[in-house]
């Protein structure tokens, strides 16, 4: 609790602060081709209710509102862009639809066994401890139900904003590209290392996704696959699973 609890505190620290760095990035937070793909391998179905965590100003969320019948509700941290969200719910008339959850991963304030789908979408890089984050997931998930973690590879050189993030992260103290940061292996057809994930887990925004999938194991997920390939034309990282 005490981390969700500091967790807030950070993102609400500034209102300025935060409106100006979001705000560069507006147009990206309000709909982007990455939330779209999410939504599509989410294979949602009618009159589901599916969980967007970290829901920003809900990007993901209003794709999957157009689902016959689909209820969503998002989980966003971040009262910034919580109230672009609650806005954008208003403005629509969709208050019946989608619900605006002030939270995050690790303490949902959501039913057991209420939730058909759920997705993170470079979200799991600011979990402070993904095996409780995984433990609420599987218990909020209905049997059968099924999660889609993803999260942006700027650690591969492919990426666009590659320069621009290992820049930003050097800037704030980083420390290289990790031991294996010069090795070089026969890419996949995706362009990434074959078998093994790509970059440094130095680095603030590169987490260990075959770790997430351990947590997501105990936590009594199945028929987990961790991929390292390109959606959407940007190389990621991801988790599915099905509880």
């Amino acid at each position: 609790m005490a981390h969700d609890h500091q967790a807030r505190m950070e993102h609400d620290r500034s209102a300025i602060k935060a409106a100006f760095l979001y705000g560069r990035h507006f147009f990206e937070f309000w709909q982007s081709d990455l939330n779209r793909a999410v939504v599509e391998l989410a294979d949602i179905e009618p009159d589901m209710t599916v969980l967007d965590i970290g829901a920003g100003m809900g990007a993901a969320a209003f794709e999957a509102v157009k689902r016959g019948g689909v209820t969503v509700v998002t989980v966003e941290p971040t009262a910034f862009m919580r109230a672009i969200l609650k806005a954008r719910v208003a403005a629509r008339r969709l208050g019946l639809r989608v619900a605006v959850l002030n939270a995050g991963a690790q303490h949902l304030p959501v039913p057991s066994e209420s939730i058909d789908r759920a997705w993170m979408i470079n979200v799991a890089h600011h979990i402070g401890d993904l095996a409780a984050a995984s433990a609420e997931l599987a218990r909020v998930m209905k049997p059968g139900g099924r999660i889609l973690i993803v999260d942006e590879d700027f650690t591969n050189e492919s990426h666009p904003k590659y320069e621009q993030m290992m820049n930003r992260h050097q800037n704030h103290g980083g420390h290289g590209h990790g031991e294996h940061a010069h090795e070089k292996e026969p890419p996949d057809h995706e362009g990434h290392p074959e078998g093994r994930q790509t970059g440094s887990e130095e680095h603030p925004m590169a987490i260990n996704f075959d770790g997430l999938a351990e947590h997501l194991k105990v936590a009594g997920f199945s028929e987990i696959q961790v991929r390292y390939t390109s959606l959407a034309g940007v190389p990621t990282r991801q988790a599915m699973a099905v509880r």
